[in-house]
């Protein structure tokens, strides 16, 4: 008995090469995020500051815009640290708590006040689209067009240039 298959694909190569797609994509979506994040902080956030919050920096001899920029601590916090298969993003914790707003706690300046959140660590459309494009050029070069076959059996061109045979 002879069974004939069409294959088109073989995926081992993709399977292979898929950790290493999946750790480069994370390191540059990591490292643009990190940038993108003190260019939000630089070019200013919404909401705007409250009037209390502008009255506070005043009296610090800070400026009054943008927000999330009064000392510039924040901004210069955020830091990129790259391994061969990690990216990490670090910075003060409170960028975190602005990020995603917060309460002020009862012992602080302006005890119980609710902070909006001011979202700014954020990857653009550009890097998003930048970075789903690259994954798929990679998905696409590595899915393999030639060699073994799905069950390891010889895969061989026909004459259509179409890949054929498993033969049992």
């Amino acid at each position: 008995m002879q069974i004939k298959a069409k294959i088109t694909y073989d995926a081992r190569k993709l399977a292979q090469d898929m950790p290493k797609l999946i750790n480069k994509i994370m390191v540059d979506l990591a490292t643009d995020i990190a940038k993108e994040s003190k260019l939000n902080i630089k070019k200013g956030l919404s909401p705007a500051l409250t009037e209390t919050t502008k009255t506070i920096r005043k009296k610090r001899g800070q400026k009054l815009n943008p927000p999330l920029f009064a000392s510039g601590k924040l901004h210069n916090s955020i830091k990129l640290k790259t391994t061969k298969n990690t990216a990490k993003i670090s910075m003060f914790l409170y960028g975190v708590l602005h990020h995603k707003g917060f309460t002020t706690a009862s012992n602080s300046m302006i005890p119980g006040v609710k902070v909006p959140k001011r979202p700014f660590i954020l990857a653009s459309k550009r890097t998003f689209n930048r970075i789903v494009s690259q994954f798929s050029r990679g998905v696409s070069a590595s899915f393999a067009k030639e060699g073994k076959g799905a069950l390891g059996s010889p895969v061989t061109r026909g004459k259509s240039n179409k890949i054929i045979g498993i033969e049992y």
